[in-house]
This record gives structure tokens, C-alpha cells and sequence, in this order.
């Protein structure tokens, strides 16, 4: 009884489709965009005395990066603030289920996305 010998061509589709099947268990072992994963950028405070401090924000960076990741339906890959003229914004990084990414701004005294 003889086998038949696999020639080059098929030889790199198999390794080929092995690859993207690793790649695709890979992926499938991703956390899922439900749950929160932050990677902060820098929070910067106030430069000057007598301006409103992080602290007495109405809205915290976590509570924005929950809020727009349950608005969005998204994976959070980076939540920052930045404080300018007295007022403090929450950036959010957003990673879509269709691969997008874009950045929410969200006002930390009202909790309106800007």
C-alpha cells in the first residue's frame, strides 16, 4: 500500500491555515468588551490654586469609562484626564466590536459627553 506524498503547495496552505486557526483561538480568548480593562494615561491636577480639583468632580474617570462603554457596546483601551481653564475633560478610548477605535469626551463636572 502506498501513501501519497503532500507536495510544497499543499504543504503552506496546511501551515498557512494552522496560523490563522491559532490566530483565531487567540482572539476568540480576548476579553470580552463587557468587561472593563484600563490602561490610564496621566491625570493631571490643577495648576492653580483656588481651581476646581479632581477630587471634587462630579464624575470620576471610572464612572465615564463605565458609561461609555456600556453607550458604546465597546472595549475601553485608554481613559485619561486632562485639566484645562478650571475644568477637568475624561478622554476615552474606545475599541468598537467592528475594530474601530475613536476617543469620547466626557465633561467630569456634569457628565456630559462633549
Amino acid at each position: 500500500m502506498s501513501y501519497p506524498t503532500m507536495n510544497r503547495t499543499t504543504a503552506k496552505w496546511l501551515l498557512i491555515l494552522a496560523v490563522l486557526l491559532l490566530l483565531a483561538g487567540r482572539t476568540a480568548a480576548a476579553p470580552s468588551p463587557s468587561e472593563d480593562h484600563f490602561a490610564y494615561g496621566s491625570v493631571s491636577a490643577p495648576a492653580q490654586p483656588g481651581q476646581r480639583s479632581l477630587a471634587q468632580d462630579r464624575v470620576s474617570l471610572d464612572e465615564a469609562a463605565a458609561m461609555v462603554r456600556r453607550q458604546t457596546g465597546g472595549r475601553i483601551i485608554k481613559a485619561s484626564s486632562r485639566s484645562s481653564n478650571g475644568r477637568t475633560v475624561h478622554f476615552i478610548r474606545v475599541l468598537t466590536r467592528d475594530g474601530k477605535v475613536f476617543t469620547v469626551r466626557v465633561d467630569a463636572a456634569s457628565g456630559r459627553v462633549l
